[in-house]
C-alpha cells in the first residue's frame, strides 16, 4: 500500500514538472510569436511608406492638381508628355 502511495506521489510529481515546463516553452513561443507580429507591422509600415510616392504621383497626375513632390520639376506631367511626344508635320 505505501508502495503504491509513493509511486503516484512520484507519478503525480512528475506529470506537474512537465506541465511547469510545457507552460514555460508555451510563454517562451508566445514572446517570440508577440515578437514577430510587432516585425511584421513595422514591415507593413515600411512597405507602406516606401509604396507611398508613387501612389501620390499617379494622384497629382489624375486629378491635375498641380502639386510637385519633392526633388521633382515643376513641369507638368502633361508638358513632359508632349515633350516626348513631339508630332512632324509633313
Amino acid at each position: 500500500m505505501v508502495a503504491s502511495l509513493a509511486a503516484i506521489a512520484i507519478g503525480v510529481v512528475h506529470i506537474r514538472a512537465e506541465q511547469s515546463r510545457c507552460a514555460s516553452q508555451v510563454m517562451a513561443t508566445e514572446g517570440k510569436w508577440l515578437a514577430l507580429r510587432g516585425d511584421l507591422g513595422d514591415l507593413q509600415a515600411r512597405k507602406a511608406r516606401l509604396r507611398t510616392p508613387n501612389r501620390l504621383r499617379n494622384r497629382n497626375f489624375f486629378f491635375d492638381t498641380g502639386l510637385v513632390p519633392p526633388g521633382e520639376s515643376e513641369e507638368s506631367p502633361a508638358d513632359k508628355l508632349a515633350s516626348t511626344n513631339s508630332f512632324t508635320t509633313n
